[in-house]
């Protein structure tokens, strides 16, 4: 992770090399908090982003940048103004290795709460695990995918018999 250095002024622009990608970042204040676009060699990557705390700004690789960017709060859990910039809120560029150990993270809470889940529970629900291999110095990705089914509670056709004749009372002596 990286700190890039941000000023408290409402309006900035920040030229800035980020894993060898020549970007442009324009952070501004409206009325209803900071916003930003990222340039990557002049060309527009994502625009008009509400900065929120801890909240990645970039989120999809498809994008074609390298790593993400979000803001964080160093007092508190607030979404960023520009009067703390610089100081209360910086600007982190999380790298791709960042990333893939907040994804591993991730996985390791989803799989755990998984496991955790009383049985039986629904049949149709798929859960999808994937998995990001950085290749070539970080560069390349390749996402593989692992299903894992659960078999799902069957319904209680008693509680569903009781509710559609509640329903259906209901419906029946209007409103």
């Amino acid at each position: 992770m990286l700190i890039i250095p941000i000023n408290p002024v409402p309006s900035q622009v920040l030229n800035v090399q980020l894993a060898d990608q020549a970007c442009t970042i324009r952070i501004y204040q409206k009325f209803y908090g900071i916003y930003l676009d990222l340039l990557v060699s002049d060309v527009l990557i994502i625009g008009g982003v509400k900065c929120e705390d801890r909240n990645r700004i970039v989120r999809d690789i498809y994008l074609g940048f390298l790593g993400d960017l979000t803001f964080i709060d160093n007092q508190g859990l607030s979404d960023p103004t520009f009067t703390g910039l610089g100081s209360r809120f910086s600007l982190a560029y999380l790298t791709v290795a960042d990333l893939l150990i907040a994804d591993a993270e991730l996985e390791l809470a989803i799989t755990v709460a998984v496991n955790a889940l009383p049985v039986p529970v629904p049949t149709a629900l798929k859960i999808e695990k994937v998995h990001l291999r950085i290749e070539d110095e970080l560069r390349t990705s390749t996402a593989i995918a692992d299903l894992r089914t659960i078999p799902l509670r069957p319904p209680n056709n008693n509680r569903t018999a009781q509710l559609q004749t509640q329903y259906n009372a209901q419906a029946g002596a209007g409103p």
